[in-house]
């Protein structure tokens, strides 16, 4: 993608739009492929780059962050990096999440306990 298709910093929500319609696209040609009854609508979409993914997951943590949780565990991100953007942001059940997937219990943990005591 050039960077003139995805330099919207004018229209941030349409960008997370965009983005968040190709994450979608990639995620039913994904399950169509497990489906012994693809869906008719075949689109062949490339994998998202990490960058790509990156920026959705920072314009989440700018403008909607209560969706950065659903979205860590619905779509495949860098788990290091989006970590720490998430860590930066403060989106702590996400940050509790991806130490749980990248292994780390027992920060995972205390994570948790900070998200309940915050609530």
């Amino acid at each position: 993608m050039s960077k003139q298709q995805t330099d919207t910093s004018e229209y941030p929500d349409l960008q997370v739009n965009y983005i968040e319609s190709l994450l979608e696209t990639e995620l039913v040609n994904i399950q169509s492929k497990f489906c012994s009854d693809p869906p008719d609508n075949d689109i062949s979409v490339e994998k998202l780059s990490p960058e790509l993914r990156l920026k959705y997951l920072r314009l989440l943590c700018e403008l909607r962050p209560s969706q950065a949780y659903a979205t860590v565990r619905r779509y495949e991100m860098p788990l290091d990096e989006a970590l720490e953007m998430l860590e930066r942001n403060k989106v702590l059940d996400a940050v509790a999440y991806l130490k749980k997937k990248l292994g780390r219990t027992k920060d995972c943990l205390d994570d948790f306990h900070r998200v309940r005591r915050s609530h």
